[in-house]
């Protein structure tokens, strides 16, 4: 199955369960689901086709743009995971790091593993899943990333274990080639920031 067909399919069938629950596929080129939730978190879910085209994966996360310096520059496709390899959704395994694989090698296998798994694990658990996750202390036991969980701990009041994090995300950043897109510096910009709050 080529992107364009797997992205109509995924459209046709994603939109009516997950806009009903607030997602939006909004300014997405490549059918990425989120929605608002309060406080600075957002939730995802993004069903994402793999090399080759006959299976799919669904990755569901949170994510804020508090703890992600590039949070707007890479919404809402490219915002990297907060719940390291812990976000694949599974009906078995509930979303963890089981990477459960769908079929869509062409529109019957799609629609078949769709309506057997997909929108059953959307529903019962997905949505589920992230309608506990509606605050920043709510998103920290999701947190996978050392960069991330110091700006999340700083802004829940966590200083001390939040500090320690930070001063190694920036060691860390320090040590690696700039990169041509800038990333690593405005990584260290965000990560210097958050320091100077001490």
């Amino acid at each position: 199955m080529t992107k364009t067909e797997f992205k109509r399919l995924v459209r046709i069938n994603f939109d009516p369960l997950l806009n009903s629950h607030g997602f939006s596929c909004k300014d997405s080129k490549r059918c990425v689901y989120w929605r608002k939730a309060p406080n600075d978190i957002y939730h995802i879910i993004s069903p994402d086709v793999l090399r080759g085209g006959e299976r799919y994966d669904v990755v569901v996360y949170a994510s804020s743009p508090v703890i992600y310096g590039d949070f707007w520059d890479r919404f809402p496709d490219w915002i990297p995971y907060t719940n390291g390899n812990n976000g694949y959704l599974s009906p078995e395994e509930g979303v963890g790091d089981y990477q459960k694989l769908y079929f869509c090698r062409n529109p019957d296998a799609f629609m078949n593993s769709f309506k057997r798994d997909v929108a059953p694990a959307l529903m019962n658990i997905a949505i589920p899943y992230l309608d506990k996750i509606q605050t920043i202390e709510d998103l920290i036991p999701t947190i996978r990333p050392s960069g991330m969980m110091g700006a999340a701990l700083l802004q829940v009041g966590r200083t001390a274990e939040a500090k320690q994090l930070i001063e190694n995300e920036i060691k860390r950043l320090s040590e690696l080639p700039l990169d041509k897109l800038g990333q690593v510096e405005r990584a260290l910009e965000f990560q210097s920031g958050l320091l100077a709050k001490f």
